[in-house]
């Protein structure tokens, strides 16, 4: 009886997996060192994704939901705690490359958490990256130096 349950098990994956190609769609899963997981579903039609993290025991602890660009980049979004209670915001700015040269962190209601500037080299790699805080004053500094 195991032995007919997992393989009608296996066949209902099959067949999500097909149709989850055929309406383009992409599902990860990340098993952590802890045993707690992340599963990511990216439905490109809708330009949207949604991240959830588990424990072992299949409680969300987060979720994300991210919107995506017309190449299927992460805009932002929304994070939610475990009882699906939105609890921040994000924005993605990117150059002219497609490099993400600032990371928005908001409040639900708008303000400012803090901003991420990215320093990138002329290939668009990561050089540093300097934090503010919601005032605007740089409170963090990683990678090569700012100053010449």
């Amino acid at each position: 009886m195991k032995r007919l349950a997992f393989a009608a098990l296996a066949l209902l994956a099959a067949a999500a997996v097909a149709g989850a190609e055929e309406a383009n769609i992409k599902v990860t899963s990340v098993v952590h060192p802890d045993g707690s997981k992340t599963d990511t579903i990216t439905n490109f039609a809708e330009r949207t994704s949604e991240e959830r993290l588990v424990n072992q025991a299949g409680k969300v602890l987060r979720r994300t939901i991210f919107t995506l660009d017309d190449e299927g980049r992460q805009n932002g979004g929304v994070v939610y705690g475990p009882d699906n209670k939105p609890l921040s915001r994000f924005q993605f700015v990117r150059d002219a490359m497609g490099n993400i040269i600032e990371h928005r962190d908001y409040t639900v209601k708008g303000e400012v958490i803090q901003r991420k500037i990215y320093r990138l080299s002329g290939e668009g790699k990561v050089l540093g990256i300097d934090t503010y805080d919601k005032n605007g004053t740089l409170v963090h500094t990683t990678g090569k130096s700012r100053r010449k």
